[in-house]
């Protein structure tokens, strides 16, 4: 019976706690910043543009090391000349 109290208090106060902190919300009377001076960037440290442009030269590099690899699963790359006795 004390059990059952005392674990109803205990809910009690944690629904109270609970409701009071979701009322109070988390309000500050500071103005927010205006001015922006990268407006015109995508990210923080580059255009719309050269993002893209980064992506892009990445997505390229990407693509030619699969065709590479690629060759190289398949041994479709060129038949090596080296020999173990000199030529010349």
């Amino acid at each position: 019976m004390i059990r059952a109290r005392v674990f109803g208090n205990v809910l009690i106060g944690g629904v109270v706690s609970i409701v009071v902190s979701l009322g109070t919300g988390c309000t500050t009377s500071q103005k927010t910043a205006v001015f922006n001076p990268h407006a015109d960037y995508e990210t923080l440290t580059q255009s719309g543009e050269d993002h893209h442009h980064s992506v892009y030269k990445a997505m390229d590099r990407d693509r030619q090391a699969l065709i590479e690899d690629l060759d190289m699963l398949f041994l479709t790359d060129r038949p090596s000349r080296l020999t173990r006795w000199h030529e010349k």
